[in-house]
């Protein structure tokens, strides 16, 4: 049998599991508070929650790391290889969830957010939220709109890290080989319902101070996502000079057939450009086909690796008390007959 709960508590809300994704790239003191105090706020209003923890941490780091977060209740460390990518990491957070929503954030914004009413948006709109800051320069906004534009993301320069998914986007989203820039940035072609809101008023989400490189790496990430259009743009550009270099050659043919006053060997060299430069494009068209269909294949294979899990959650004990409960009033119910 369970606690009795006492008159004026809230009841937990059990209609659906959170999940909250951090990347921890050097644990301190401080964000274990962090971490501590938001399963204290999720434990207040659910029933069901965890919190999916990862880090890129060596066998020398993991003790004491698994030692300040072994009392913090439904934690699940995931420990990844050394990676330099820190969305790939939030891609793992994001994969390894169980829950209904997923909400993925990060320690410098994990304290200035409402977690639980964001999940609650999230649950009942069935859209993707981005929380977003206030205004930025109109010339950064520009500017990162136009590279959106050539490789096909809305990027806006008010994102923060936090942002809340329903798992019917996930399970469409997460088999994707740009999944780890989807969970950053909306696809301009669209992928689900994709709302920004503004984070709650008087809060001012500042950049983290170390993060110039990260974003360095992500636009160099996000460049390198465009490859295949790239590809496709330089061979259907092939394909297209081939076609004018046989109608080139062609061209040439009729005028040596019906002109009479022709250079010699006008046609001879008219013929070997004409071929030259039909090969090129034909061989460049095919070489960026093939790397496109190389590129598709094993860009969803460069994610990440897990090292280790080392969960803290126990779901099972919650239900499980639910059931003795309604077994035993079964079982009075059928003496009493």
């Amino acid at each position: 049998m369970t606690a009795p709960v006492p008159a004026g508590t809230p009841a937990l809300r059990g209609d659906y599991l959170v999940s909250v994704g951090v990347v921890v790239l050097a644990l301190s003191a401080p964000q274990i508070e962090a971490l501590r105090v938001l399963a204290g706020q999720l434990a207040a209003r659910y029933q069901f929650w965890e919190m999916v923890v990862v880090a890129p941490i060596g066998e020398e780091a993991a003790p004491a790391l698994l030692g300040d977060l072994a009392r913090i209740p439904n934690v699940r460390v995931l420990r990844v290889e050394a990676v330099d990518n820190f969305y790939r990491m939030r891609l793992a957070a994001a994969s390894e969830a169980i829950g209904d929503v997923v909400l993925l954030t990060s320690l410098d914004e994990l304290p200035l957010m409402n977690l639980p009413d964001l999940a609650d948006r999230v649950y009942e709109s069935d859209e993707v939220i981005v929380m977003v800051r206030g205004h930025q320069g109109a010339l950064t906004h520009a500017f990162l709109g136009a590279i959106g534009r050539v490789i096909g993301y809305r990027i806006d320069p008010r994102d923060t890290l936090t942002a809340g998914f329903p798992r019917a986007w996930l399970s469409l989203t997460l088999p994707r080989p740009d999944a780890d820039l989807l969970l950053r940035f909306e696809r301009r072609t669209g992928t689900g319902r994709f709302r920004r809101a503004p984070v709650p008023p008087g809060v001012r989400v500042p950049r983290a101070p170390n993060s110039l490189g990260r974003r360095f790496r992500l636009l160099a990430d996000l460049m390198t996502s465009a490859a295949p259009r790239v590809l496709r743009s330089v061979a259907a550009l092939s394909l297209a000079v081939a076609v004018f270099a046989v109608v080139y050659g062609a061209y040439a043919v009729i005028v040596w057939m019906v002109k009479d006053d022709i250079a010699p060997g006008w046609l001879t060299t008219s013929a070997l450009q004409a071929i030259i430069v039909g090969f090129l494009g034909i061989t460049v068209a095919a070489i960026s086909i093939g790397l496109v269909k190389l590129l598709d294949r094993i860009e969803g294979m460069l994610r990440y690796t897990i090292v280790d899990e080392v969960t803290n959650v126990d779901f099972f004990s919650k239900v499980t008390d639910l059931n003795v409960e309604i077994r035993a009033a079964d079982a009075v119910g059928d003496e009493s007959r």
